[in-house]
């Protein structure tokens, strides 16, 4: 009889042993792997923030006036850090902000137009971990 309750023991030990693995793979699967987003899911984020930028949301008012760039409200934006523009344009993920020209030419920008020699620029603003132009975003060169 004792051979008999210990066996059972063992099937008990095994199936829980079994469920709590089938458990942590799931758990770890669901934690660990992400899903890259789609490309059309990444152009309609493109659209929002670029939306978000010409209406003025990023607390440096709009960028774009008549069609052009105005130099100060971009100087704000180049100057903010990547984690005080997540916020005021309500970024997710990782981004990167950069003007291109009609010739799909990378603008660098000064951070600071009235004292050029003081000035520092940069190509874009956003998170380091993304390249523009060959240069980390938001890398002052």
């Amino acid at each position: 009889m004792h051979s008999r309750r210990g066996q059972s023991w063992s099937m008990d030990l095994v199936i829980a042993v079994v469920v709590f693995g089938f458990i942590a793979v799931v758990f770890y699967s669901l934690l660990i792997i992400q899903q890259r987003p789609s490309i059309d899911d990444l152009q309609d984020r493109a659209r929002t923030i670029q939306e978000r930028l010409a209406l003025g949301q990023s607390g440096c008012g709009p960028i774009t006036e008549n069609q052009t760039i105005t130099s100060e409200q971009l100087e704000c934006l180049y100057n903010m850090n990547s984690t005080e523009m997540r916020r005021m344009l309500n970024i997710q993920g990782n981004f990167c902000i950069y003007i291109e020209d009609s010739a799909k030419t990378v603008l660098v920008v000064s951070n600071d137009s009235a004292n050029p020699g003081l000035a520092r620029y940069r190509t874009a603003v956003g998170d380091a971990a993304l390249i523009v132009a060959g240069t980390p975003c938001g890398q002052l060169i």
